[in-house]
């Protein structure tokens, strides 16, 4: 993830809100971040994410789904 990318008024989610937005298990989502599938920052020994970052990537894999 890009430095340009990070708003730093924006709350950064940790794993379990991510996999709510996502409607994945918790392991889904650490397992896709820790692969580099999903876009994450790693802090220490945390795993967070940019809720904009997930949303940019969710609507990349539903139009590339729509074209298959």
């Amino acid at each position: 993830m890009r430095s340009s990318e990070i708003n730093a008024n924006e709350a950064l989610w940790t794993v379990r809100e991510a996999a709510a937005f996502l409607r994945l298990g918790r392991n889904t989502v650490y397992e896709w971040a820790a692969n580099g599938k999903l876009p994450s920052l790693r802090l220490g020994s945390r795993i967070r994410f940019l809720p904009s970052a997930l949303r940019r990537w969710l609507a990349v894999q539903i139009d590339l789904s729509r074209r298959t």
